[in-house]
């Protein structure tokens, strides 16, 4: 299964996340902020599969590397 076919959604009987494969359409310059989540969510997808992390670790990912990037902008507003 391709990452372009898969979207995570959640299944609400189990509290787990399931891929359904969808396929996804090409969409035209006049659905800009559509094709930009699409976009995004194809990326997740991607980096989750390639560095093999669950969407907890993902999260934690996350946290660490705005933690970073505030204490990199406060040290050089601060000086």
């Amino acid at each position: 299964m391709e990452i372009d076919q898969v979207i995570m959604t959640s299944n609400y009987s189990k509290d787990k996340y399931v891929r359904i494969p969808v396929p996804l359409k090409r969409q035209s310059k006049k659905y800009g902020l559509i094709n930009l989540v699409t976009q995004h969510k194809r990326f997740i997808a991607w980096y989750k599969l390639k560095l093999g992390l669950s969407d907890y670790a993902l999260l934690w990912l996350c946290f660490f590397k705005g933690v970073l990037i505030g204490l990199i902008i406060e040290k050089l507003i601060a000086n």
